[in-house]
């Protein structure tokens, strides 16, 4: 009877490491499981094709131009870790702002290398200088705008920019969360993933430090991340913050509510405004 008991123990405890082996090795499928740009979209909508050199990767990008607006915000995007970025193109109409920039993760679209949460912050910082230094646009007219796992990104790169001393417009975070170890956590409470995740993204401790302005839009029915995660980076934001919370929608289709985009333009026209007024230009 002993004998067995310690066999089946035995055979559970090599079951439970072999899990945990597979998530070590398999999680940067999960978060990074990439993304393939849209031939129609590149095809239908006027744009700039980009190319920026970071580090060890080459990075493919795109840029829109928009005449008809008196808004001088810029926008930077990093999208979600399975979202093509070329829709965004189309969907950028909807911004109201001068300059719309996006580029693929390392191993997204055309871009090489490997994904991970160094390297991916890293490309957003020389994001950020392409655009402030080759570009030549201040930082103040900037807004990173982050959804999902780019929520992460564009918290980190708000982190750096601050610690350089300078100052972005703003900080939209769509579908955010604390930490990806809080939500993996959450959804795989079996595991000891403190000690598993190679990719923490941990944006609750550095939004205590943040002085910039931030949108949060969660989306009330998110079980991919559950609202709460939004919720709680919120709340610890140092800086000025709205935050609005879509109760009928969930992760995926959150920017079909018709309040999604009035609120993010109002929130761009509101620190654009800002930020204008301190340039002694005329607010639109």
């Amino acid at each position: 009877m002993s004998s067995s008991l310690g066999l089946l123990i035995a055979a559970i405890t090599g079951l439970y490491l072999c899990i945990c082996m597979f998530f070590v090795f398999q999680q940067s499928r999960l978060i990074f499981p990439g993304a393939t740009n849209d031939s129609r979209m590149l095809s239908s909508v006027e744009h700039t094709p980009l190319s920026l050199n970071s580090n060890d990767a080459l990075l493919s990008g795109f840029s829109r131009h928009f005449e008809n607006t008196d808004n001088k915000t810029v926008v930077l995007y990093f999208g979600g870790n399975a979202e093509d970025i070329s829709l965004m193109l189309y969907l950028s109409d909807e911004l109201g702002v001068s300059e719309f920039y996006s580029f693929n993760y390392r191993g997204y679209g055309s871009s090489n290398g490997s994904p991970s949460e160094k390297s991916l912050i890293e490309d957003a910082w020389a994001q950020f200088e392409f655009l402030t230094v080759q570009k030549e646009i201040s930082p103040e007219k900037i807004i990173v705008v982050g959804r999902s796992l780019g929520s992460g990104v564009a918290v980190k790169l708000a982190q750096q920019v601050q610690f350089n001393g300078q100052s972005l417009a703003g900080v939209v975070l769509i579908t955010p969360y604390d930490s990806l170890l809080a939500v993996a956590g959450q959804h795989y409470p079996w595991l000891p993933v403190r000690w598993l995740l190679k990719h923490p993204f941990d944006s609750l401790s550095v939004a205590r430090q943040l002085n910039v302005p931030a949108l949060f839009m969660i989306a009330g029915k998110d079980r991919v991340i559950p609202p709460h995660h939004g919720q709680n980076l919120a709340q610890a934001w140092f800086g000025p913050s709205d935050t609005e919370v879509f109760a009928n929608y969930d992760h995926n289709n959150l920017d079909e509510s018709p309040t999604f985009y009035p609120l993010l333009r109002k929130f761009i026209r509101k620190v654009s405004s800002e930020y204008q007024a301190d340039d002694g230009e005329n607010t639109p």
